[in-house]
């Protein structure tokens, strides 16, 4: 009888729990636990050179988001550099060690705006209710996923050689390289961070291979014609927005993690 009447207890609890759900504050309260942020002294070509760091824990102990999916992990990440102010404001500071980056983030309008639907839609797909943003999710189109997703094969060249011809040109797909790093006009950053989770994860796909294989030979060619590296990018991306190699990727993603995307995607 007492088992049963602390099984009841325990039952009533997490009902209870998941009935009051998560607020803002209790979600500002678990940066501590869902980031890790931090600034080091490190040594670069013989200098000494602070070094940011900001990612998810490897180990959240918030138990409503212990069982983090990856999708969403990398999302917050490329959130973590790309949607928010946080590196921009870090930096400036004369003392990085003096500054508490965790409350930088809690203040960061740019980064609520964008990561705090990806958390919302974690917690409603987990059962557990969220009382710190509408849940409405905005519908997108293919194409627009499709055009987030092209400006993660990112061709950068290196310093021209000896003889006054273009350097060596190196693929990145990477949170900190890629071409939304500095693109002008509006941006849409849930798109951008489910497209670089999709994008990072099959960068090695075999899938993938045909389309860098024939996006390198295009660029070679482009690059014979005298084009500059910004005109390169712009056409082959442009291209790329009606690939089908890249379309089915995140379709098959998409379907996989649609009950924690912020979004829906017309059609799919």
């Amino acid at each position: 009888m007492r088992l049963s009447i602390l099984l009841l207890f325990l039952l009533s609890c997490t009902c209870m729990a998941q009935e009051r759900g998560i607020t803002e504050e209790q979600l500002l309260g678990a940066f501590e636990s869902l980031f890790e942020l931090k600034a080091e002294l490190i040594t670069h070509n013989g200098r000494e050179a602070t070094s940011y760091i900001a990612t998810v824990r490897d180990s959240v102990w918030t138990p409503e988001f212990a069982d983090l999916d990856t999708c969403t992990r990398r999302c917050l990440e490329y959130l973590l550099t790309s949607g928010s102010d946080l590196f921009g404001t870090w930096q400036e500071a004369e003392d990085a060690s003096a500054v508490d980056p965790y409350q930088l983030l809690r203040t960061d309008g740019k980064f609520r705006a964008s990561a705090f639907p990806y958390l919302a839609a974690f917690l409603t797909s987990r059962g557990v209710k969220q009382h710190f943003i509408a849940t409405a999710r905005p519908s997108v189109s293919q194409e627009q996923l499709l055009r987030a997703a092209v400006r993660f094969i990112y061709p950068k060249w290196g310093p021209p050689r000896e003889d006054g011809s273009p350097g060596r040109v190196q693929m990145y797909t990477c949170v900190g390289i890629n071409g939304w790093k500095e693109a002008e006009g509006p941006r849409n950053l849930l798109l951008e961070a489910f497209a670089y989770a999709v994008m990072i994860e099959q960068t090695q796909a075999a899938e993938l291979e045909p389309v860098h294989a024939w996006f390198f030979r295009e660029l070679i060619e482009m690059q014979k014609s005298g084009r500059t590296p910004d005109e390169i990018r712009t056409a082959l991306w442009q291209q790329l927005e009606n690939n089908q190699v890249i379309a089915k990727l995140l379709k098959t993603q998409y379907i996989t993690a649609k009950d924690h995307l912020p979004f829906t995607v017309t059609g799919w």
